[in-house]
């Protein structure tokens, strides 16, 4: 999320009191939710009602993710490194920067706003995202885009073996919709024919796709601004509804 130019990271972390095993459950009413697989370690998010927490400076991350292999960082939430309702500072607030699937270049949820009911926010954005564990996958469910004329619910599934992941999406709906999948990653990006490289520290991973891949040099924001480079990994689709895709992270 955000970070505040008198409250650098490292001095939250440093005063952060954690107990030897804490419990993720505590986060879930937040809208948080910890998976452990094996090699893998995830944290996703999904504001209980869907729309952005209020008050406050809300990201539109719902469904979005960070992943780790080992404890080394492959997915990224890139965070903001400076306040601001334009340019810069919007575009990392908004879904384009936070491992998400957008519909027709809009985010997640509408904005959320402070007279809004409940009633007018189901009417809006359907029922709350649902979040789902399995010994080896989890997944969510959102109608945060039941908004937009034809399109339904949104599904996304990760489901893991110890060397791989694999993440399955499918939106409901009618008619031609553009599709926008997104993912943030620390590593270096290579292309290798059709798939994409993405280099750790201590291992490569294999990123393919059905899909075309994109890609652009992004910030990830360790400080009020001050941040190191990131990747933005895109895939964009021209799609009639209902439609399923399927990309694969393998560990080289």
């Amino acid at each position: 999320g955000d970070l505040s130019p008198d409250l650098p990271p490292v001095n939250v972390l440093q005063g952060l009191a954690l107990p030897d095993n804490p419990d993720s459950s505590d986060l879930t009413q937040d809208g948080w939710h910890r998976f452990d697989c094996g090699p893998w370690s995830g944290l996703w998010h999904a504001a209980p009602e869907g729309f952005s927490h209020m008050p406050g400076h809300g990201h539109q991350d719902c469904g979005g993710f960070e992943l780790h292999f080992e404890g080394e960082a492959v997915f990224v939430d890139p965070g903001r490194g400076a306040y601001g309702e334009s340019g810069e500072a919007a575009f990392y607030r908004s879904g384009q920067v936070h491992n998400t699937l957008l519909v027709d270049g809009h985010d997640p949820y509408p904005p959320n706003k402070p007279y809004y009911g409940e009633s007018f926010r189901r009417r809006v954005a359907g029922q709350p995202p649902q979040f789902e564990s399995r010994e080896k996958s989890v997944s969510l469910s959102h109608d945060g885009f039941k908004r937009l004329r034809g399109v339904g619910a949104v599904h996304r599934e990760w489901a893991f073996t110890p060397t791989s992941l694999t993440l399955s999406d499918r939106v409901d709906g009618r008619g031609r919709h553009h599709l926008e999948l997104i993912l943030v990653t620390p590593l270096q990006v290579r292309p290798d024919g059709g798939d994409l490289v993405l280099q750790g520290t201590n291992r490569a991973f294999r990123l393919s796709s059905a899909r075309r891949f994109t890609t652009e040099p992004i910030t990830r924001w360790t400080a009020y601004g001050q941040g190191e480079p990131a990747t933005a990994i895109r895939i964009h689709e021209a799609a009639s509804l209902p439609w399923s895709g399927r990309l694969s992270l393998d560990v080289c």
